[in-house]
């Protein structure tokens, strides 16, 4: 079973990457779909607490992203500081779950 019916959101992934000597930046890897949401109180969990989340995308559980990668939202950089896999496979669409962090919202 796929959560496909619910990307609404265009995510351009990016991932650092060496650009000689003591330099470097973020490139994109892959522009994908996704549902991005706001994790507050009424969407809160421990997980993302911890890892002091502010926002939770759902992509495709194929999709290959890291942790300390970076995506692109409507115009906005979120870090990438957690992912989870939810692939259980009963009572559960197969997707993968990402942690993001916003500085500048």
């Amino acid at each position: 079973m796929t959560i496909e019916g619910f990307f609404d959101r265009v995510i351009e992934i990016r991932r650092f990457k060496d650009t000689g000597g003591f330099k470097g930046t973020y490139f994109a890897t892959a522009t994908i779909e996704g549902h991005q949401q706001r994790v507050d109180d009424r969407n809160s969990e421990v997980q993302a607490e911890i890892v002091g989340a502010t926002h939770k995308v759902w992509v495709d559980i194929s999709v290959d992203i890291k942790d300390g990668d970076h995506m692109r939202i409507d115009g906005k950089e979120y870090a990438v500081v957690a992912t989870d896999h939810k692939d259980y496979g009963f009572a559960m669409n197969r997707h993968k779950e990402v942690f993001l962090r916003i500085y500048n919202d």
